[in-house]
């Protein structure tokens, strides 16, 4: 009896000393977590924490002084809180290849705060790794180096500029064609936009990966460089679209010969890992001040007359014409509509039979698409909305829905089509290029 008490006492005295330090580990932990909560509250760096996919779970009070958000409204929110849409969609690619990697990264970001300013944060993002090696949290730290004298220089080029092709970018165009239209009117120049959209330019990115992507963009942009002279004006208004203000122009006469050398020097190949790949451009001109007097109204006519081009097949230019705006806007909301009826299988099928002349009898079936737009409640022909599928790329979402349904109908025992009845499917000339 008394050996057992002896090791009673022995196993009682193992697991209080078992349980003091599990105490004490406790203890320390709640002691560092309070140490860090003071320090990250009283740093003068921002500090910010997120979950796996970018979400805010905690934001230092430095963070909101520099931001302008509070913890309150911060938390809970995607990391895309602060993007200020002037850096480049690569540059947030490589930041998240990077993380993911397990990889600490680091750069300055020109975010947007609040109210609307820029802020330029030189950041440093790096995750934090579980027990087995798994990222559970991204911490990150910065500072505000919006006013530090030694980065203005650089902080200015990045807010006129495209990071990917060094351009000007979208702002810096906007503001200096205002100041040209806004000038005293003796001072003012005749001068014509020049819109360019490239073709087929998200499908060969696709094809090739965003890396490639952006090498064709690079090229593509030293080439148009080449051929603007001292005096224009080029920059590139974000993805595959760039505009040209070409200086000291009157007529639509003087405009043709370099629409000419641009749409020449887009077509020429770009190698890419040793292949050659071939694009083409379209192209929308408006005229100042025939076509309008302000930037609003110009970039509104170019990019109409750019529609218009790519309508006709791409690889062409066309001149703003009276009206084209309207239709344009009307065109857009179409394709806005009808986005939205593929997404949501609003096109039905009907089955068109087909009869052999001479016997009468049924030989087969043909499937055809009908669109009636919910908004309006018109049928709008397959003749207007299949282009508009084929160029923003829909047309295989819908061939899909039409092939379910084709199968869908064979599969029906209570279909009124013999299982052994062919069913033609018609396939789009981009398909068949697609397959290619």
């Amino acid at each position: 009896l008394e050996e057992a008490v002896h090791e009673r006492t022995q196993e009682l005295v193992k697991t209080n000393q078992q349980l003091k330090e599990e105490i004490t580990r406790r203890d320390r932990a709640e002691s560092m977590q309070k140490i860090f909560t003071r320090a990250a509250s009283q740093s003068s760096e921002i500090i910010f924490i997120t979950d796996t996919n970018g979400t805010y779970e905690y934001v230092n009070p430095c963070f909101e002084r520099a931001t302008g958000y509070t913890s309150a409204e911060a938390v809970g929110r995607p990391g895309d809180l602060l993007k200020s849409g002037v850096m480049e969609v690569g540059f947030y690619r490589d930041l998240w290849e990077t993380i993911t990697d397990k990889k600490t990264f680091s750069a300055v970001f020109v975010n947007r705060k609040k109210d609307g300013e820029l802020i330029y944060m030189d950041e440093k993002i790096t995750p934090l790794i579980d027990e087995e090696g798994n990222i559970e949290h991204y911490i990150a730290t910065a500072r505000d180096v919006t006013e530090d004298k030694s980065n203005q220089e650089r902080l200015r080029y990045i807010s006129d500029h495209d990071l990917l092709t060094n351009l000007f970018n979208r702002s810096y165009f906007e503001r200096h064609v205002t100041e040209v239209v806004s000038a005293d009117p003796l001072k003012r120049r005749n001068f014509a936009l020049i819109y360019i959209d490239i073709d087929r330019f998200d499908k060969v990115s696709e094809g090739l990966g965003h890396q490639a992507g952006d090498m064709i963009l690079i090229e593509l942009s030293r080439r148009m460089q080449v051929i603007c002279k001292e005096y224009d004006l080029l920059a590139r208004f974000g993805g595959d679209e760039f505009i040209i203000m070409l200086d000291s122009v009157t007529t639509a006469e003087e405009v043709l010969p370099e629409l000419e050398r641009l749409l020449h020097s887009l077509n020429k190949a770009v190698t890419i890992k040793g292949e050659p790949v071939t694009l083409t451009g379209s192209l929308g001109v408006a005229l100042y001040p025939t076509d309008g007097e302000t930037y609003e109204v110009l970039t509104k006519g170019a990019f109409a007359a750019v529609k218009r081009a790519k309508d006709a097949g791409g690889n062409s230019y066309e001149f703003y014409q009276e009206g084209m705006t309207d239709s344009a806007t009307a065109r857009l909301l179409l394709e806005r509509q009808l986005n939205k009826a593929v997404e949501n299988k609003d096109l039905t099928f009907s089955y068109q039979p087909k009869i052999m002349t001479a016997t009468g009898e049924l030989y087969g079936v043909e499937l055809r698409s009908r669109w009636v737009n919910s908004e309006t409640g018109q049928t709008t022909s397959p003749a207007i909305f299949i282009p508009i599928l084929e160029e923003n790329g829909l047309i295989s979402t819908l061939w899909s829905h039409a092939m379910e349904d084709a199968c869908g109908m064979l599969a029906n025992p209570l279909n009124e089509i013999a299982p052994e009845i062919n069913i033609a499917m018609n396939l789009s000339s981009r398909q068949l290029s697609d397959f290619r």
